[in-house]
């Protein structure tokens, strides 16, 4: 429902975008529509309450953390 963002970009549109799900989830390509996550693959177990935190890749390092929020 809300997300914190803690290195806002002007726009998302056009960045390699990654979510994790979870501590040690896998990180899953996305694309964020309004205040969706759109996961590239489908991940099982995701329950309301998790967090998904949304990365900004750049080379192959997800090395920007962007924000993220909690899962309803």
């Amino acid at each position: 429902d809300k997300c914190e963002w803690i290195n806002p970009t002007k726009s998302l549109q056009g960045l390699t975008l990654k979510c994790r799900i979870r501590h040690h989830g896998i990180l899953n390509s996305c694309k964020i529509e309004g205040k969706k996550v759109i996961l590239k693959q489908p991940v099982t177990g995701v329950a309301p309450g998790q967090v998904a935190v949304i990365y900004k890749l750049e080379g192959s390092d997800p090395s920007i953390c962007l924000g993220g929020g909690v899962i309803k």
